[in-house]
């Protein structure tokens, strides 16, 4: 009798509305389940990840702390570089001095060398440079949406728009969802995201309770 989630099929019409199983080989296929038992239990697995408001902020105050450090130490990396090219340009200024004084063809073809060498180690700097720059955009506004969805996954299903149901499930979960006609979903593995919550909280599990649902396994 168990099914994946994704085989449920949503069906029927405004005052009669089901799922239909649609899993080839389930003993339940073709079957309907009420939906409004389907998405209540599904509700409730959902809200049982969502992080209470105290926990919330503190996660958002660890990934605001962990932007800001990243964004420090990509700073610090800019600054080192930039030491670094400073000095290459002096040693291309003494080896050009000595090029010029050179009288000998093949002390000066390895000075060209060198200062070809040194050319390219200042190129690669800049290139580094170039790709550790700060970002374009604050945390605030580079994660507001994340932040938005990890406060309360369930409102992206009460959009009621089918891409969106979709979104939700893949974004919360890690995994196919099962669901047993009998018993209702079985327990599911979760997206990183939402371990990382569940880490954060510690032995408590400071998350939002659900009436009627088994906690998650850890």
């Amino acid at each position: 009798m168990k099914c994946f989630f994704a085989a449920l099929e949503a069906a029927g019409n405004a005052l009669y509305p089901y799922y239909m199983c649609r899993q080839r080989g389930c003993s339940g296929e073709k079957k309907s389940i009420p939906r409004a038992r389907i998405e209540d239990a599904l509700h409730d697995m959902v809200k049982a990840l969502s992080p209470a408001p105290s926990l919330f902020r503190l996660a958002n105050e660890i990934f605001q702390d962990f932007w800001k450090k990243r964004a420090n130490a990509g700073r610090e990396r800019i600054t080192l570089m930039r030491v670094e090219i400073g000095q290459i340009e002096r040693k291309l200024a003494q080896v050009v001095d000595r090029l010029v004084e050179a009288d000998s063809g093949a002390i000066v073809r390895a000075y060209e060398q060198k200062v070809d060498e040194l050319e390219r180690q200042k190129l690669i700097l800049a290139e580094k440079i170039a790709k550790c720059g700060t970002p374009a955009r604050d945390y605030q506004s580079t994660f507001q949406t994340a932040l938005k969805f990890l406060a309360n996954p369930w409102n992206l299903w009460e959009s009621g728009r089918l891409e969106d149901r979709r979104a939700m499930l893949k974004l919360v979960f890690g995994g196919k969802i099962v669901f047993d006609r009998f018993e209702g979903f079985q327990t599911p593995e979760i997206s990183l995201p939402f371990k990382a919550l569940r880490e954060i909280s510690g032995p408590e599990k400071e998350m939002v309770p659900a009436k009627g649902f088994e906690p998650l396994a850890p």
